[in-house]
């Protein structure tokens, strides 16, 4: 599939998806989900606190009960805290309308708890790790 084709694939199915495709990185928008109860709530909370990357990993269609549209009427998206590409914490569903996409398939930034917060001192003189003995 050449680029043009794949571009305009993705921008299809992002309209027909409400805004959302799996592998899109996502932020969370609101904490107000109709019919959760407060554990659901307290999770989702703790996943828009976290500074790890949010990532969608299905997107659902609920059609409506008489289906003369032919258009589905709400979406979910099955998202999670990414540890590594494709490992998960967890998981939750909610619906698209409380989630804004920041990126397709790239993450936005290397979380701050990833990071290694040491600092060095060097003089500008090699360092010897570890120094073996019997050889020249």
């Amino acid at each position: 599939m050449n680029k043009f084709k794949e571009l305009a694939y993705n921008t299809l199915e992002r309209y027909k998806f409400g805004g959302i495709l799996k592998d899109d990185f996502v932020e969370i928008t609101s904490l107000d989900v109709d019919g959760m109860n407060d554990d659901f709530k307290q999770q989702l909370k703790h996943f828009k606190d976290s500074d790890l990357n949010i990532r969608v990993s299905e997107v659902h269609s609920k059609a409506a009960d008489n289906f003369d549209s032919g258009t589905p009427d709400m979406f979910t998206a099955t998202i999670g805290l990414e540890l590594a590409s494709g490992i998960y914490e967890n998981k939750l569903t909610v619906p698209v309308k409380n989630l804004k996409s920041i990126s397709y398939n790239v993450p936005p930034s290397v979380p701050e708890s990833f990071k290694d917060k040491r600092e060095i001192e060097r003089d500008g003189s090699p360092e010897v790790i570890q120094k073996v003995e019997g050889l020249t």
